[in-house]
């Protein structure tokens, strides 16, 4: 008759998940050997089986018994079983799903969308005043100064289009600036807006033309280059007239006559000179005051 320790059937056990044994009558689990890296193993394995291409398995997550590989995230790849670790995809291009077993699952950035940065899901789109016109790119290129795109994702230079009239712009703009104040585009494409001449000036943004620069009126003057307002306009001093509109200086008296009127809008102003002028007389001169009241110059 059987003692009851001698009925006791023995225990069988599984090796851990990350661990495996192929002996045969183990009797501790210290025959439960880890799985390499990259490699993995479910309860009870009899060996450590490797990461399928398209997943991985690290140094650290080995040791806390993995049963399982993990997939390379979007934008990473590996082709190798068994491997700890996935390879990024390279910029300028870009892999949308997980678990990609070869480095042609990375796909270039469309035209019209760039990435810069490797391990990319995705590519980013061009913003407005850009555009790529190749497949793979890496950044988005500017619009040249004097052109603009609103368009998001533009695909080639040429829907980079040039300011029109009245406006133009910086590299990368996404719409042309209308011409300031003081200023005219009268060209397509400028970089930089004309201002408007002395003698001229414009109040409104836009203007397309040097015509659409107000003049100084009759008898005034304005030496200011780029003026936004009619203040700059002064009157002609005496000795001095304008009889055109628009001028950034004054015609002065012929020598031998003399003005004394400010804002003088013609010749007539200026008469002969009275006995009390000293002569010769220059341009433009002035009587000075004498007993009779009259001026000459001093």
């Amino acid at each position: 008759m059987r003692t009851e320790q001698e009925s006791v059937m023995p225990v069988h056990q599984d090796c851990p998940s990350g661990r495996a044994s192929d002996q045969v009558g183990a009797t501790t689990q210290a025959w439960c050997l880890l799985c390499g890296v990259g490699n993995v193993s479910a309860p009870g394995a009899g060996r450590c089986e490797p990461c399928a291409p398209g997943r991985w398995q690290s140094v650290k997550a080995q040791d806390e018994g993995q049963s399982e590989c993990g997939a390379c995230a979007p934008g990473s790849w590996t082709s190798e079983p068994g491997s700890s670790g996935c390879q990024l995809c390279a910029a300028g291009r870009f892999a949308e799903d997980e678990a990609s077993d070869e480095e042609e699952a990375c796909l270039l950035c469309p035209a019209g969308r760039a990435m810069g940065d490797p391990g990319a899901s995705s590519c980013s789109v061009c913003a407005a005043g850009s555009f790529t016109a190749e497949a793979g790119g890496t950044s988005c290129i500017d619009c040249d100064p004097g052109t603009a795109s609103g368009t998001l994702g533009a695909s080639s230079k040429a829907m980079c289009a040039p300011c029109e009239l009245g406006r133009w712009s910086a590299a990368g703009a996404e719409v042309c600036t209308a011409c300031g104040a003081g200023s005219f585009g009268a060209k397509q494409g400028l970089t930089e807006c004309e201002l408007c001449t002395a003698g001229t000036f414009r109040a409104d943004v836009g203007g397309t033309s040097a015509e659409d620069c107000g003049k100084c009126s009759l008898g005034r003057f304005s030496t200011v280059v780029g003026a936004t307002d009619a203040e700059v306009c002064e009157k002609c001093t005496a000795g001095r007239w304008s009889g055109e509109h628009g001028v950034s200086e004054c015609t002065a008296c012929e020598a031998g006559r003399v003005g004394t009127a400010l804002g003088a809008v013609d010749a007539s102003v200026c008469r002969p000179c009275s006995g009390h002028c000293l002569l010769p007389l220059s341009q433009g001169a002035l009587e000075r005051k004498g007993g009779d009241g009259a001026l000459r110059k001093q």
